[in-house]
């Protein structure tokens, strides 16, 4: 979603709130030496605080080594990288002292691609062995495990957010220049935000930790996607779609009594092509079936592109292939661009957003869609 033009726009409706006029680049540049240094020092420890270790795992046996778990497994992101680096998104707190609301679009090695400290060594290669070390078989095991993976990494992203969040105060600490007003509401009302839903995702996730233990693997619903063709963009992530394929609104309630409505997203390739997974756990909103039917509605050579709309629109844990990406159209690329952009926003206003463009971004080439 594009900045707004009024600068009083209401931070609790765009779920920005930031005045367009500070620029906190400008404001670093008139800070003392001292307080430069306290400022460096302060995004050094936000930095750690975002890669905070833990293990995500219900089980006893823990290791103790955290390990550099992959959400997209590194033998998938080698397939579609180039010189060992491929394409993807990249939040650096320095980076967004000077402009909070950037999507860092950059290209990394394929080491440090979808990496989260969120396991164990050995609870990482004991519990994910049937998705690394096997080809995909579309086994209730394999698709638990990868919308497991998927809560998990989003699991700890929320959790560290929420810790490292910046507040007035500190903001006011380090640019006492700018007026408070410009980002004060905005900051708390942030801040409330991402507190609560790493609040609910842990409450979720003890549900889907219960699943695990259990091996009530089949308590999952997937809509499965094959395709002859190995994928361009890897994915490993969660999202709440706000609306569907033909750009009907999707009413998603956030409740405590309620399953939380969150849906995982996975692609990767495999020995014969490709494949795409939208799983979601069997008791969520009936309009996760919903949105599904509005996939399973669009013609075989509209699929990929509509999918690729998906990646962009709502997840940041996507791996981007340099062949394909380098070699699209300067429109394509900028549709794809804004509508990462969009992800700035909290509350997504364009119901339209995944709708057709008219632009074929790649095609896959589909050879069976079907649900479980």
């Amino acid at each position: 979603m594009n900045q707004p033009s009024d600068k009083k726009v209401d931070a609790q409706k765009t779920g920005k709130g930031f005045d367009p006029d500070v620029d906190l680049s400008s404001a670093a540049a008139t800070l003392t030496s001292d307080q430069k240094k306290e400022l460096w020092n302060f995004i050094g420890e936000r930095r750690e605080m975002l890669q905070e270790d833990m293990c995500l795992h219900p089980g006893a046996n823990c290791s103790g080594v955290i390990c550099n778990a992959h959400s997209i497994q590194e033998s998938k992101l080698s397939e579609i990288a180039r010189a060992g680096q491929v394409y993807c998104f990249e939040f650096d707190p320095g980076k967004a002292v000077k402009n909070p609301l950037a999507e860092t679009f950059t290209r990394l090695h394929i080491g440090k691609v979808s990496v989260f400290r969120g396991f164990c060594s050995t609870h990482d290669a004991n519990l994910f062995r049937p998705i690394e070390t096997e080809d995909f078989k579309c086994t209730p095991e394999q698709l638990f495990l990868f919308f497991y993976r998927a809560i998990c990494r989003e699991l700890h992203v929320r959790h560290c957010i929420a810790k490292a969040h910046v507040t007035a105060e500190e903001i006011a600490r380090m640019h006492p220049t700018i007026p408070r007003d410009n980002y004060e509401a905005a900051v708390g009302w942030l801040q409330t935000r991402s507190c609560e839903e790493a609040f609910r995702l842990h409450f979720f996730k003890s549900k889907v930790d219960a699943t695990l233990l259990n091996a009530e693997f089949r308590r999952l619903k997937h809509y499965v996607i094959t395709f002859k063709r190995q994928p361009s963009v890897l994915s490993a992530a969660a999202f709440s779609p706000t609306s569907d394929f033909e750009g009907r609104r999707l009413r998603l309630v956030r409740h405590p009594l309620l399953p939380y409505p969150i849906m995982t997203i996975t692609t990767l390739p495999t020995l014969s092509g490709g494949v795409a997974i939208l799983s979601w756990f069997d008791n969520g909103p009936a309009e996760f079936e919903q949105f599904c039917s509005s996939l399973e509605t669009l013609p075989v050579d509209k699929l990929t592109s509509s999918l690729i709309r998906l990646l962009f629109e709502f997840c940041d844990n996507i791996a981007i292939a340099p062949v394909w990406w380098d070699a699209l159209s300067s429109d394509s690329k900028n549709a794809l661009l804004n509508h990462a952009r969009s992800g700035t926003s909290s509350d997504r206003m364009n119901e339209s957003c995944l709708t057709e463009d008219g632009l074929c971004y790649d095609d896959w080439e589909v050879e069976m869609r079907f649900r479980l």
